[in-house]
């Protein structure tokens, strides 16, 4: 009863809002809307939407809309954007230097010194290059036994070399001639009137040929093929000869890398065909050394292994390694490594070592069984660099050089073979300072024993050498050569009553003193003085073979 009784006045309210509502709305500014009508006009009533006073369900089917995407255009909307043009990169260097064809050398002694060297080369080419090369060098001199000591060095040298598309093709032919003579004999109990009696002629005639590949790609298997002959005797007239060797060496080496790992196979046979007055003899010995090379951030490492045959030692197998790691990029690097050797010691290699040796000595093969090495090294500055190293060598069958005393002039020396452990402790300094001045300091120590014999005969126990370069103003430059060569012993085999007795003789050590003096006159003309053994010191490198004291020479050089 209490709501129907308010009812009335509840809607006499309501009727006075709405009223006010009306009143204020009518007081507002109608303002005018103005339409722009683009299509025609079609005034269309839209039907109301009632309510419905009852429920009812939607029962109107709602079609699914497909959208069709094969009728769109693929294309893009022009942009405005143009980038500016930019300029070519180039490097701007030097000119390239002037290379002149030839280069002539030549200078006058005392000891009646004579130089003559010559270069004929080709200009810069893409597709080929050649050359010659030609050398005098010769002394007469008597020795202090009034002995002639003089000798001779001739060479000839002539090579040519092609770039093909993707290998290069090299070819060369060498013919080298030295003269000596065995003048390291008792001249108070032995004149000798002919020269030629003691007269040692050493020819040497060579050819090779080389085959390698250029692939930029690394992927590639690159390789390599060599081959060679040389023809090594002893004259001892135009038409015969003491002693002859032929010698071939064929060699080929193959890698790739994979990633960054390489892998290298090397491969070689050498033959080696002796004749003397002794017989004939002939080896083969064969080489086979793949190594695996992997690097990392601070470190790289070798791994492999050497096997060599030959018919009378069989197979003989050696490790190949060597590890690196930088501890501070290029400013110190320790490096460790072992490896092995096998060597035939032919006619060419033991005169090459002693030329007055007896042509009739044994060519055997040295072994070394081990060397094991390793040692610091570094760039302390961009100009400064050095190296400090040790190393061990277990080796058999070196050949060392005795006087044989059957020969009436007792003047050669046969050769003996020996096991020997060689330590040896090196550094060496190496200073460039651009183009103006540079200077490398060297120094080996070593340690030998020997099995058989008393010392390493012939082996000084140290070594040192300096080599030093300055160019004042490109006008002059001034070069210095010095070594200390430590004592050494040579072995004096004496016969008493038919037994054969070696002694010892201690020969002390001795620097040598050499300094020279370039005069650039200009790019075609430059003279130069040199001054070799400036202390006079005749040192005995064999027993009773002293070298040349204080000798001087004055010489030109010409290019053109």
């Amino acid at each position: 009863m209490i709501g129907a009784a308010y009812l009335p006045a509840q809607i006499c309210l309501l009727a006075l809002c709405l009223q006010a509502s009306i009143s204020f709305a009518q007081v507002q500014k109608i303002d005018t809307v103005q339409f722009n009508v683009v299509n025609s006009f079609k005034p269309v009533i839209s039907d109301a939407v009632k309510l419905n006073d009852n429920p009812a369900t939607d029962t109107t089917r709602k079609v699914k809309k497909q959208a069709d995407y094969n009728n769109l255009i693929n294309a893009r909307y022009p942009t405005q954007f143009y980038p500016s043009s930019l300029d070519a990169m180039y490097m701007r260097g030097e000119p390239l230097d002037k290379l002149q064809r030839s280069c002539f050398m030549g200078g006058i002694g005392n000891y009646n010194t004579l130089y003559g060297e010559y270069f004929f080369n080709s200009l810069r080419s893409r597709n080929f290059d050649y050359g010659i090369h030609l050398n005098h060098f010769s002394s007469q001199d008597l020795a202090d036994n009034n002995a002639f000591s003089g000798f001779a060095y001739n060479d000839i040298n002539i090579y040519g070399e092609t770039f093909l598309p993707k290998h290069t093709l090299y070819a060369q032919a060498d013919f080298d001639n030295q003269i000596v003579h065995d003048f390291g004999y008792n001249r108070s109990a032995d004149v000798i009137n002919n020269n030629d009696s003691t007269r040692v002629n050493y020819n040497k005639t060579a050819v090779a040929v080389d085959y390698k590949s250029n692939y930029k790609d690394s992927s590639g298997l690159n390789h390599n093929l060599y081959a060679a002959y040389n023809n090594f005797t002893n004259v001892l007239t135009s038409s015969t000869y003491r002693a002859a060797e032929n010698i071939v060496n064929l060699k080929a080496h193959a890698y790739s890398y994979f990633d960054e790992q390489r892998i290298d196979v090397k491969a070689s046979a050498d033959y080696y065909d002796d004749n003397s007055l002794q017989g004939n003899t002939n080896t083969w010995n064969f080489k086979f050394n793949p190594y695996f090379t992997g690097s990392g951030k601070t470190w790289d490492a070798r791994l492999g292994l050497k096997l060599f045959y030959d018919i009378q030692n069989g197979v003989n197998l050696y490790p190949d390694f060597l590890a690196r790691y930088h501890i501070a990029h290029d400013a110190v690097m320790l490096y460790a490594g072992a490896d092995g050797d096998k060597t035939y010691n032919s006619y060419e290699m033991l005169a090459g070592m002693n030329p007055f040796m007896q042509d009739t000595s044994d060519k055997k093969y040295t072994f070394t069984k081990i060397h094991l090495y390793g040692g610091l090294s570094g760039t302390i500055t961009n100009n400064l660099t050095y190296n400090l190293s040790g190393a061990q060598s277990i080796i058999d069958n070196m050949p060392l050089f005795m006087t044989n005393i059957n020969e009436p002039l007792m003047n050669r020396f046969m050769v003996v073979y020996d096991n020997v452990r060689e330590l040896d402790i090196h550094g060496d300094v190496d200073y460039k300072a651009k183009k103006d001045w540079n200077f490398v300091l060297g120094a080996d120590y070593y340690v030998y024993n020997a099995d058989s014999q008393k010392h390493v005969w012939y082996h000084p126990d140290f070594v040192a050498n300096l080599l030093g370069q300055y160019t004042i103003r490109k006008k002059w430059t001034l070069k210095l050569q010095a070594f200390v060569l430590g004592p050494q012993y040579a072995p004096s085999p004496v016969m008493v009553n038919g037994i054969t007795t070696v002694n010892s003789v201690l020969d002390n050590a001795y620097p040598d003193l050499n300094i020279g003096v370039d005069y650039h006159h200009n790019n075609f003309l430059t003279i130069f003085l040199n001054l070799n053994n400036l202390a006079n010191i005749q040192y005995q490198r064999w027993l009773n073979y002293p070298t040349q004291g204080f000798n001087a020479m004055v010489g030109v050089r010409l290019t053109f």
